[in-house]
């Protein structure tokens, strides 16, 4: 990769994948500068709106709508960073153009877990307001698909993290850096 030294990684998967816990742990080693879009997004509704709230209650208040053009707006922000972790929302590569500018950042890491995991991590913290809750399992599979597909598509590189310790994982994202 030319001039891999200045390249960002931005990290892609599922919810509760653990982009923001691997990202943090990564920028610590490497003395990179971590950028969670998430945090980004909370940080711009604060400001715009005064009441700070988490994304979960943001999407549950303005909608899947109002939270996406928040996020829009987050990455277009992002600009002329370099040697940069970047961990982004799950859903943000549903959008084209948010693939586009991030592409145009650096190389997409998909951070992949399996779906049993990933079920049962976003259950233990409460069914997002995105997912029926009538019929969470459906919604869950149609996600779950439908975004898998886009990581596959998108990431320059894949980390399996299914069977391997922290060290292990953070040792492959160390040498993709």
């Amino acid at each position: 990769m030319k001039h891999k030294h200045h390249y960002n990684l931005i990290l892609i998967g599922h919810k509760s994948s653990g982009k923001t816990h691997f990202g943090q742990l990564l920028s610590q080693e490497l003395g990179r500068k971590f950028i969670d879009t998430d945090r980004l997004i909370e940080d711009l509704y604060t400001k715009k709106f005064h009441e700070k709230l988490s994304c979960r209650q943001i999407a549950t208040k303005i909608g899947e709508e109002g939270f996406r053009n928040l996020e829009r707006s987050v990455i277009s922000s992002l600009n002329e960073i370099k040697r940069t972790i970047i961990s982004i929302g799950a859903g943000s590569v549903l959008n084209l153009e948010n693939c586009e500018k991030l592409r145009a950042l650096g190389c997409f890491v998909y951070l992949e877990l399996d779906k049993e995991t990933i079920r049962q991590r976003i259950l233990n913290c409460g069914v997002p307001s995105f997912f029926n809750p009538q019929n969470f399992e459906d919604s869950f599979e149609k996600m779950y698909q439908e975004r898998k597909l886009i990581y596959e598509e998108i990431c320059i590189f894949k980390v399996v993290m299914q069977g391997k310790t922290e060290k292990e994982i953070l040792s492959e994202l160390k040498e993709l850096s």
